[in-house]
């Protein structure tokens, strides 16, 4: 899914076909060494500190880790940055920021683009302080 809510996440219709998704994304992915990573939830409201969005985080992770035998590493796509809750779940994150870029339709700035090493110097910052390991 993309830009999944709490709603989604506490459906349980949305959260078995989710779940039967990655069964087939671990199972179509199983023999395909250059896969490292298995995704869910791009841009999903990670930021969201409700059990249902904890207990769809945990599941999908745990699902993955399981179906794929501890192969891959588990990933989302988090617009949510620095207020992303569900971390723990991760092995890796992209944080999907777009500095710079949208949305607008304002023609970019050099100061704009100036930020961008600095937003992601503090992104790094954050993931080191939070979660060392």
């Amino acid at each position: 899914g993309w830009q999944n809510t709490p709603a989604d996440f506490s459906d349980g219709i949305f959260m078995s076909q989710s779940l039967r998704m990655v069964d087939e994304l671990a199972a179509a992915n199983v023999n395909h060494p250059s896969v490292v990573l298995l995704g869910f939830f791009n841009e999903g409201r990670s930021d969201d500190e409700s059990p249902a969005t904890a207990a769809a985080y945990s599941a999908m992770a745990a699902r993955l880790k399981e179906r794929s035998r501890g192969s891959r590493l588990v990933s989302w796509g988090s617009s949510t940055g620095l207020n992303d809750r569900q971390l723990a779940q991760a092995d890796v994150v992209a944080f999907h920021g777009y500095p710079a870029w949208y949305p607008t339709s304002a023609p970019v700035s050099i100061p704009e683009i100036q930020e961008i090493p600095l937003i992601w110097n503090v992104l790094a910052r954050f993931v080191k302080e939070t979660h060392p390991d």
